[in-house]
C-alpha cells in the first residue's frame, strides 16, 4: 500500500490523517514549519472549532479542549468606519 502525502498540518490535514491512520493506511504530514519551530513559536493562528468539527474531534479521539468552560455560543462583528455597524449571531450548538 503507498504512502499518502497531506500537504498541510492544520486541522483539515490532521483529521485526513489521523482517519486514514486509524484505517490502517500510513500517512506523511508535510508542514510548512518543523515540529521543533511549532513547540517553541507562537502559533501562526487559530481557528474556532464549531459543533461538526467538535463532533469529529470526539469521534477521532483528539478532543483536548472539549470543556464545558471552553464553549462559544454566539459571535459578534462590529465595523467602524463612516456608517459603523454590527451584529450578533447565535449557534444551535456550542463551538
Amino acid at each position: 500500500m503507498a504512502d499518502i502525502g497531506i500537504i498541510g498540518a492544520g486541522t483539515a490535514g490532521l483529521h485526513l490523517g489521523l482517519r486514514l491512520l486509524a484505517n490502517g493506511i500510513p500517512v506523511t504530514l508535510y508542514a510548512e514549519r518543523d515540529p521543533e519551530t511549532l513547540r517553541t513559536s507562537r502559533l501562526p493562528g487559530t481557528v474556532s472549532h464549531h459543533a461538526p468539527t467538535r463532533a469529529r474531534e470526539r469521534e477521532l479521539g483528539v478532543n483536548h479542549w472539549d470543556r464545558p468552560d471552553f464553549v462559544m455560543f454566539h459571535v459578534s462583528v462590529n465595523v467602524g468606519g463612516p456608517q459603523p455597524f454590527g451584529f450578533r449571531g447565535y449557534f444551535e450548538e456550542p463551538g
